[in-house]
Parts: structure tokens; sequence; C-alpha cells
């Protein structure tokens, strides 16, 4: 019996050697595993690709779509609304017409040109002898009406000057002095308007009766023009400011 397990066991030791013998070239042909790390990187990067989430990436979220061009940008609470190129509020100087085609609007800048009108009219009329200064605001007050667009909010202004030159012109032709002679503007004696002008005399028999009707007449356009503003709220600090000026002229009303 123990010659039969000696012989047993080598034989098993034989067969276990060539079965090694076989196997092992085949299990070093074989690849050998990855690292854990590169498997995750490699794999993980070429199968399952990093998805922005919807609303906080590129053009569709949050970029021109979600916070960008439409969300918060130029239609959202961007460039051209609200406060862009046109306000929310609308123009700097509200008017009660709107805004029409071909229609202008009250502006400080033409309020201002206006009032600075007057002034210069003041200046220049009153370097003249007497006779002459109702003529001259005459002429100076027709240019600074027909100066104002006619479809404008200061049209009702426009049409008062307009009104009040004509009542100072109908004043000069009836107390005119023929003999005395025309006095002829320097082009720059005004320095709002510069154009050539000719200026007639008032006979100075009749100059204190003349200058106190000239003086009532620039009162009516005064209070005309206050009182066309009373029911227009955008309008009353624009007409005011022009009343003023007008009412500021009296000064060359004054004979010595």
């Amino acid at each position: 019996m123990k010659a039969y397990s000696i012989k047993r066991g080598l034989a098993l030791t034989l067969v276990v050697s060539l079965v090694a013998a076989e196997v092992q070239p085949a299990l070093a042909a074989l690849p050998r595993p990855l690292p854990a790390a590169a498997d995750h990187s490699a794999f993980g990067t070429l199968l399952i690709p990093t998805q922005a989430a919807p609303g906080a990436g590129g053009n569709n979220g949050g970029g021109n779509t979600g916070g960008g061009n439409t969300g918060s940008g130029d239609t959202g609470g961007g460039a051209g609304v609200g406060t862009g190129d046109t306000p929310a509020g609308g123009s700097d100087t509200p008017s009660d017409s709107g805004s029409r085609p071909g229609h202008v609007d009250l502006s400080w800048l033409m309020t201002g040109k206006i009032a600075k009108d007057f002034d210069a009219t003041v200046d220049e009329c009153g370097r003249y002898d007497e006779v002459y200064r109702i003529d001259c605001l005459r002429r100076n007050i027709e240019l600074i009406a027909k100066s104002l667009p006619r479809g404008s909010d200061y049209r009702e202004a426009r049409q008062i000057l307009l009104k009040a030159s004509s009542a100072l012109d109908r004043i000069v032709r009836q107390n005119a002095d023929t003999r005395a002679p025309t006095l002829e503007k320097k082009p720059n004696a005004n320095r709002r308007f510069k154009k050539a002008q000719r200026y007639r005399a008032v006979r100075r028999d009749r100059l204190a009766n003349a200058m106190s009707q000239a003086r009532a007449v620039i009162e009516e356009a005064r209070t005309e023009l206050l009182r066309s503003a009373e029911n227009s709220q955008a309008r009353l600090a624009h007409y005011q400011t022009i009343a003023t000026a007008v009412g500021s002229t009296k000064v060359l009303l004054r004979s010595s």
C-alpha cells in the first residue's frame, strides 16, 4: 500500500506540472487590468459626457435665452427697455399732446431759447431813441413768434405773440412820425436776430400815450400766456417762463 501511495503522489505531481506548463503561457498572454482611477476617468469621459443644467449654461440656458438677451438683456430688463434708450417714463418733458408725427413737444431747450430772444430784444431796443422802441419791440416779437413751430405745444404762445405784434404795429401806424427818418438796424445789433431791419418812429408828442398803449398790449399778452396753461400741468412752467420774458420788455416802454 505504501508503494502504491508513493506512485500515486508522483503521478499527481507529474499531472500538475504538465497542466502548469500548459496554462502558464496562456495566462501570460492575457492583458493586465487597468488601474481603478484610470478606468473611471477614461471610460467616464468617453461614455458619460458632462451636461450643463438647463437655464444655467450656454446660449439656451443663462446666455442669450436664459439670463442674457432674452431674460435680463435686450428684451428683459436690459438695453432699450425701462432704463435703456427708451426710458420707461418716456421723454424728459412730457406734453399733453403726446408724440405725433411732425409734432414738437415742450422742451426747456426751446423755452430757454425764447427767453434769451427776449433778453436780446430788450438789450437791442434799449439802445435806440424812445421813438423807435415800440416798432423795434414789435418786429422782434414777430420774429420770436415765427421761430416757433406751428404744430407744437408752443402753438398758443405763437398765436399770442403774433397777436401782440399786430397790436403794436397798429399803435405805430396810428402814431407814426412820417418826417422822422427810418432807423436802419445794423446786422449785428441783435445777437439773436442778426439780419438788418428798419424801424419806424412814433411822433414824440404822442409818445407817452403810445407807450401806455404798448404796455397794455404787453400785459395782455403776458396774462393770456399764463391763462392758456392753467389747465395743463405740463405747459405751466414753460408758459410761465415765456410770460415772464414777455413782461420784461415793459422796461422799454417808459418814456422819459
